[in-house]
């Protein structure tokens, strides 16, 4: 009987000892994915935001065009801005510590973005940096028309990047 009682034992060790590993496989393969995940927010984010502030704007536009005002102020009291963008004045924040600045350009406006990495930087200008744009200025070059992951690359070089989109209308 002792036999029976060791071989319990041991049976339920190995048991405890493999139910052990298996959880901390699972939590392991949980904690990677909410980090790709938060990854992949925080990218999107920053197109979201932008795409926002460009309808949003869009939604201003007097019957002339834009103007050369700064939309900035209107755009925060206007509640257009959503709840997790930082204002401080009329200054808009956005996730890396630099700022968003809305511009009127005659029949267009400007959206710039400042201090973008390289991955926010190419995500951006590849998601928004189509031909509905006058022009998408990466840095110091200008591109009008689709900006293409390539172009977006070569531009974004370094971790500190400036976008500018021009809109059409």
């Amino acid at each position: 009987m002792k036999n029976m009682n060791m071989k319990r034992g041991i049976a339920n060790i190995t048991d405890s000892l493999s139910s052990l590993g298996i959880m901390l496989v699972l939590i392991a393969a949980v904690m990677a994915l909410v980090y790709m995940g938060y990854s992949k927010y925080y990218a999107t984010n920053e197109v979201t935001v932008i795409s926002n502030l460009i309808n949003e704007t869009k939604n201003m536009r007097a019957s002339n065009g834009y103007g050369t005002s700064d939309y900035n102020q209107a755009l925060i009291n206007a509640g257009a801005l959503p709840s997790t963008v930082a204002t401080s004045g009329s200054t808009i924040n956005n996730r890396s510590g630099g700022t968003i600045t809305v511009k009127g350009a005659g029949v267009g406006f400007t959206i710039t973005d400042t201090m973008l990495s390289n991955k926010d930087c190419i995500n951006l200008t590849q998601k928004l940096g189509t031909s509905e744009m006058a022009s998408t200025k990466i840095n110091s070059q200008s591109f009008t028309g689709e900006v293409t992951a390539v172009m977006a690359t070569t531009a974004c070089t370094t971790d500190q990047n400036t976008v500018v989109f021009t809109t059409k209308s």
